[in-house]
């Protein structure tokens, strides 16, 4: 019975040691979070610096389904708030900071994708299930009116970065079925943000 005791504790602690049980400094587990940033190399780093700055860039959403349509929009950060300019008419539209969400929304701006591994001269990672899907979704007004059991995510979305001393473009691509009363069609969808700064 104490053999036993002592196998599950020497376990225990060999568990602590292979993993890291704490920081002797802080007493906070570091090691699965350096494993992380060591398997995105210096995506982290990249990520943290373009989300620390305001948003300046360019969105083009484009969508292939019946018929096929691009929106060109930039959005433009500022200290009262955001500046929508769409391009192919000129005119603009000003959120405040509090509408942050509406601003995205209208622009068709999705934020860079928290995790990205490196992949020869980008960084990509792939998104799947119900949240991913609900992001994606929320990145635009293009599916407004329907819920997530109208819209189903056809295979994975594909998300894909380029840098060149930070983030200066990304890409999510992603296929969707859509599900409108009795007919059902198949969307192609493809965000393109390139960084103005």
């Amino acid at each position: 019975m104490y053999i036993k005791r002592i196998l599950i504790a020497a376990l225990a602690m060999l568990l602590c040691f292979a993993w890291g049980c704490g920081d002797a400094d802080t007493g906070e587990t570091v090691p699965v979070q350096n494993d992380i940033i060591t398997l995105m190399g210096d995506y982290g780093e990249l990520y943290a610096a373009y989300t620390a700055s305001p948003v300046d860039v360019t969105v083009t959403l484009s969508v292939d389904m019946a018929y096929s349509f691009e929106n060109i929009f930039t959005i433009t950060e500022g200290g009262d708030g955001y500046t929508l300019t769409e391009l192919s008419s000129g005119e603009q539209y000003v959120y405040d900071a509090a509408e942050q969400a509406e601003a995205y929304k209208a622009a068709g701006y999705l934020p860079p994708n928290e995790v990205a591994y490196p992949d020869g001269e980008v960084y990509s990672s792939r998104l799947s299930g119900d949240l991913a899907l609900e992001r994606l979704l929320s990145g635009s007004n293009l599916f407004d009116g329907y819920d997530s059991g109208c819209v189903a995510l056809d295979g994975e979305c594909l998300f894909t970065a380029r840098a060149e001393g930070g983030i200066t473009s990304y890409t999510y691509e992603f296929k969707v079925n859509v599900t409108d009363g009795d007919v059902v069609f198949p969307a192609t969808v493809k965000y393109l943000i390139e960084v103005n700064k």
